[in-house]
């Protein structure tokens, strides 16, 4: 649970592009799969034993290369989720998914576990995971609305030229007035998420004598929660509009060159929130069914081959060789056409050999901390259950969380009562990780 809390720290230390970082994430995966290979001696016979137990071992690593795809695929849409429909809105759409899907399916598969008190006590700590997530989501949304109060809008004059040279001209230059005034408008942002470099745009002109007065909002997504850029998630513009003035329609996906140089979605936010939505449902299904797919691997479901199961140690060495594998293959794909559609396309290989060195270690690094984490989870099930064991795993956000409140300041100007959910996300986290071992017992 602290190894999956706390590797996303290093891709916030390494600042570049998610796709870049994920592959030396996973090779920081596959290197632990190499020294457990190595370093436990059950891993390299039980391996061999599947390669000769005919059809059942082949379809136990089969089961585990599924699940190593899963996970890969998991982890990318997830990411992806985040930046188009927001963090605190994709996260706990994901960890729901997981928890309300994931545990009564493995409570399901494993043999064993079918004890009135095993499956309530696990259900219950479920029932507390939600409850805790319902009170992050809460969080957030009072820290936005913090941000937004601290935030006042100021007033500054629009260049004359963009950057190229040419007259800034059409419905920001007040259009037919005669003496060419900006239309009076002021861009207020709603909401905030990591406000380094806030900025306020605003014009102001006279020209008509008449104004009358509109209102468009304008959505984009929030950046990953692992980003140190700023996430603008909502722009609202209050604009005084000379009547003469003859505003276009703005497409979605084009944005009004002042806002940010492009990167506020105008008016095409609502579409990539619901693909957002969906990659992040898609995330959550593949998430929830990856440990399924490792308890019948270890042959400790009723659907498991009769031979050819593997260990714990054998399972993880195959599934992060399988992510390895599949990274290679997808993930210059994905740079090429980005999952995310306002992305950039980017050659995987040239742009990967650019980054400094500093990333590449901070890439690796997160995927050792994030590899051992999901290793000693999978050691764990052979005490805990398969299903307690993860779900102790999936309560890490409670440590992600004091890391954001320790290390990187997120709650500092929080209200007292943002500060009450803080709490109340950990207390529910603790009432959680209690029950479910009170449940592997």
């Amino acid at each position: 649970m602290v190894c999956w809390g706390s590797w996303a720290n290093t891709f916030l230390l390494c600042k570049h592009r998610f796709e870049l970082y994920f592959f030396d994430y996973i090779i920081g995966n596959f290197i632990v799969g190499l020294v457990v290979l190595v370093g436990i001696p059950s891993a390299i016979p039980s391996l061999t034993g599947a390669f000769h137990a005919g059809w059942g071992g082949a379809c136990c690593l089969a089961v585990s290369m599924v699940a190593g795809t899963l996970y890969t695929f998991g982890t990318l849409f997830l990411v992806t989720a985040v930046k188009l429909a927001s963090m605190s809105t994709a996260v706990p759409l994901v960890l729901g998914i997981e928890f309300a899907l994931g545990v009564p399916l493995q409570l399901a598969l494993e043999e064993g576990s079918s004890s009135a008190k095993h499956t309530l006590l696990s259900l219950a700590g479920v029932a507390a995971v939600l409850v805790a997530v319902a009170c992050d989501v809460k969080c957030h949304s009072l820290l936005a609305d913090t941000l937004e109060l601290e935030t006042e809008p100021t007033l500054e004059q629009l260049p004359t030229v963009q950057e190229d040279g040419t007259p800034v001209v059409g419905w920001l230059a007040g259009g037919g007035n005669p003496d060419g005034s900006f239309v009076a408008s002021s861009l207020r942002i709603n909401s905030v998420k990591n406000t380094a470099s806030l900025r306020s745009l605003g014009t102001a002109g006279s020209g008509g004598s008449s104004f009358r007065r509109g209102r468009t909002s304008l959505r984009r997504s929030s950046l990953s929660l692992l980003s140190s850029s700023p996430s603008v998630k909502s722009l609202t513009s209050h604009s005084f509009v000379d009547p003469s003035v003859s505003l276009p329609e703005v497409s979605p996906g084009i944005d009004p060159p002042f806002l940010f140089g492009g990167d506020v979605e105008a008016l095409g936010g609502s579409a990539s929130r619901y693909y957002g939505l969906g990659l992040a449902v898609l995330g959550g299904i593949f998430f929830a069914s990856w440990p399924c797919f490792a308890d019948i691997a270890k042959g400790k479901s009723p659907v498991s081959p009769s031979t050819g199961s593997i260990t714990a140690a054998a399972f993880f060495a195959v599934f992060v060789s399988s992510a390895f594998v599949i990274s290679l293959i997808i993930v210059p794909i994905i740079c090429c056409k980005p999952l995310d559609r306002t992305e950039e396309s980017i050659r995987f290989w040239p742009s990967y050999c650019a980054v400094p060195l500093r990333g590449h270690v901070f890439g690796v690094l997160g995927g050792l901390i994030q590899g051992s984490g999901t290793l000693l989870t999978l050691l764990a099930s052979g005490v805990l259950s398969g299903a307690v064991a993860v779900s102790i795993t999936r309560c890490s956000p409670v440590i992600a969380a004091l890391w954001g409140l320790l290390v990187w300041g997120e709650m500092k100007g929080a209200s007292r009562k943002a500060a009450m959910f803080f709490g109340g996300m950990v207390g529910f986290y603790l009432v959680a990780i209690s029950l479910l071992l009170s449940a592997g017992k």
